[in-house]
């Protein structure tokens, strides 16, 4: 559709490395404000921005916590076959032992996998302090109440992929043994606008750590437009990859056009509590 000039998206990584080649065929910019996987930005692509951390900025903190002050040394990793899913246990393989700890274990099953019992039975007798989980909301709500059924009574720990009310919902009381790591932003007057308006509203879902980046997405287009035009998608494409979204002030987070950096205002911690993801903790970013 010629008509369309830019587009914001995706949550999901897989999604978007898969339609990313079209958006560049077309010429047509996308800014991306939840996918976190690094090969998303390492391919230069100059049609595709994002706006927020990769997960490598969130599960690097997230890995030295968990060893120096959660104090679980042995660390088994679940995650599924998707890049998103791959990315992460690479990572965590990474980050786990810089921090004194060890991975003992990793297990990467098909996409949509709901049954974790034997694996998670086997791990009873591996000595784990704690499960890394890098998948997303469904399955991890799923995996949580599975290690309650087996009596692996351990911390399950994982990234943003899952911080949402809906794995609280599917894990039910099983939840409460889980802590996150997810993005944080500086709290700036329209950002405190944006989530007045956005309850005000009355939207049937509740807001995201990601709704800011969304948000900030289609801001960034949106002055880019007026800035750039519409007539020239590579010129567009060219002033969104320059525009300092700082201008904008929402969440304060960098565009990223050829590299991945740690880019967060800082790396917060949740845990399931009462029904809900609470915040506890936060490391610098």
């Amino acid at each position: 559709d010629p008509d369309v000039v830019a587009a914001t998206g995706h949550w999901n990584s897989p999604v978007a490395l898969a339609t990313m080649p079209v958006f560049a065929r077309f010429q047509t910019p996308l800014v991306i404000w939840g996918a976190i996987s690094p090969a998303i930005t390492e391919q230069n692509l100059p049609e595709v921005t994002r706006v927020t951390p990769t997960l490598l900025t969130e599960n690097q903190p997230l890995a030295e916590w968990m060893v120096r002050e959660l104090g679980a040394k042995r660390i088994a990793v679940i995650a599924d076959t998707s890049d998103y899913g791959k990315s992460n246990a690479e990572a965590i393989a990474e980050f786990v032992p810089a921090a004194g700890g060890e991975v003992v274990s990793t297990d990467l099953l098909p996409v949509g996998s709901t049954d974790f019992r034997t694996v998670l039975t086997s791990l009873k007798g591996k000595q784990v302090d704690a499960v890394y989980f890098g998948g997303v909301i469904t399955e991890a709500g799923i995996l949580a109440r599975q290690m309650k059924e087996v009596g692996l009574d351990k911390p399950m720990l994982g990234i943003s992929g899952f911080y949402d009310p809906e794995f609280i919902a599917v894990a039910g009381d099983a939840a409460a043994n889980t802590i996150v790591s997810y993005p944080v932003a500086s709290q700036t007057p329209k950002l405190a606008r944006m989530e007045a308006d956005y309850q005000a509203r009355g939207f049937a879902e509740p807001m995201s750590p990601y709704t800011k980046y969304a948000f900030d997405a289609a801001n960034i287009i949106i002055q880019a437009i007026n800035e750039a035009g519409v007539e020239d998608k590579a010129g567009l494409a060219e002033a969104i990859a320059g525009f300092d979204p700082r201008a904008i002030g929402e969440s304060k987070a960098l565009l990223q056009a050829v590299a991945d950096v740690p880019l967060a205002e800082g790396i917060a911690l949740g845990q399931a509590a009462n029904a809900r993801m609470r915040g506890f903790g936060r490391e610098g970013g």
